[in-house]
């Protein structure tokens, strides 16, 4: 989710440039081709990180899944959408949406409002038609028979409020994505726009990095610090992700807005260097084109491997794609910009699902 990003993020010398990048390649009269046009298999589109449907500026949180999603994502080519529960939201309404962490909540508050926003999602989304993804058979039945599915997902282990098992419950109920910090100083640790209290994770945010390997959930570093990226990195035995952000080839500091979360280049190919995944925002870009040419600056950083989409899609005031019918364009960017067709396949959101599936295999 988004808040606050100050204007000088905008600026050119905080992006990576493309060396050598084709001129002319993104013309109009190429962009509008379906994704298999140019893909030899079928493709599989995936969203790492999406609140589509939330009321996240009316104040209220509330999830609105089934309208229209399920036919956005089949006129897109796009299977599957990782849903995030705001694990937080209760405590950033009350603050009216600041950034500024805070360690205290209201005992059995954020929990209770996880296990009511996650049951909201699942019912909504089986009225709709879309799968519930909580199995490796239910991904693998998504992909097989191209049945569009969501994950269920959360920004914040905030609700967890310092049990691990309360982590199994929310297994039970179908969460395969953590993010262990958002926007509160939690009981897992630190998160990158406030000043640090626990270099990085706590012992119990170690713990439920583990759990999370023993359980089957993905790991998603995005919001936390450097410290917490790393050590995230060092103590998974699963490849992890970071799901929604951007990669500068300058370290961010050390917490300052929005600027700080951001993933330093150095740490980025840390990721991709254990089979990890960097999601890629379109919010500081202009169109679905520039959005792709950025992509590609950061696939020629990382491997086309290593390089994925998380739109944000509802948290984020503004972003280069109005909805999922622009994907389309992306990848046709992307092909024009001198990918392969399984480069192509991969970014779109192969890598989404690779890394959700190495996750699954317990």
């Amino acid at each position: 989710m988004f808040r606050m990003i100050p204007a000088a993020l905008t600026k050119k010398e905080n992006y990576m440039d493309r060396r050598n990048f084709i001129a002319g390649v993104l013309g109009a009269g190429i962009l509008t081709s379906p994704f298999r046009a140019f893909s030899q298999a079928p493709l599989v589109a995936a969203d790492a990180h999406s609140h589509w449907g939330m009321d996240a500026w009316g104040g209220n949180g509330a999830l609105n899944i089934g309208d229209g999603l399920r036919e956005e994502m089949l006129k897109a080519g796009i299977l599957l959408v990782a849903m995030k529960v705001i694990a937080d939201f209760p405590q950033l309404s009350l603050r009216g949406g600041s950034t500024v962490g805070q360690e205290y909540a209201a005992p059995g508050m954020l929990h209770k409002y996880f296990l009511a926003m996650a049951s909201g999602v699942k019912a909504r989304a089986a009225k709709d038609g879309l799968m519930v993804v909580g199995t490796r058979a239910d991904l693998d039945s998504v992909i097989t028979q191209r049945k569009p599915g969501i994950v269920l997902a959360s920004e914040g282990g905030d609700f967890l409020e310092g049990k691990l098992e309360t982590l199994e419950e929310a297994r039970a109920m179908g969460l395969c994505h953590l993010q262990p910090v958002h926007y509160r100083l939690n009981e897992l640790g630190d998160i990158s726009t406030v000043e640090p209290k626990h270099n990085g994770l706590t012992a119990f945010g170690k713990d439920v990095v583990r759990a999370c390997n023993r359980l089957g959930i993905l790991v998603d570093v995005a919001h936390c610090n450097a410290a917490g990226i790393q050590q995230i990195i060092e103590i998974s035995t699963k490849p992890v992700i970071y799901s929604h952000g951007w990669v500068t080839v300058k370290a961010p500091p050390a917490y300052n807005n929005n600027f700080a979360r951001a993933i330093y280049i150095d740490q980025a190919k840390q990721v991709a260097a254990k089979g990890g995944v960097l999601g890629i925002w379109p919010v500081f870009t202009k169109n679905p084109e520039d959005f792709a040419k950025y992509l590609l600056t950061v696939v020629e950083r990382l491997g086309a491997e290593h390089v994925a989409i998380g739109t944000d899609h509802s948290g984020v005031p503004r972003s280069a794609l109005s909805g999922y019918s622009d994907f389309p364009r992306v990848a046709a960017a992307l092909a024009a910009g001198g990918l392969k067709s399984s480069e192509v396949d991969a970014v779109m959101g192969g890598n989404y699902i690779r890394v959700l599936r190495q996750a699954m295999d317990v």
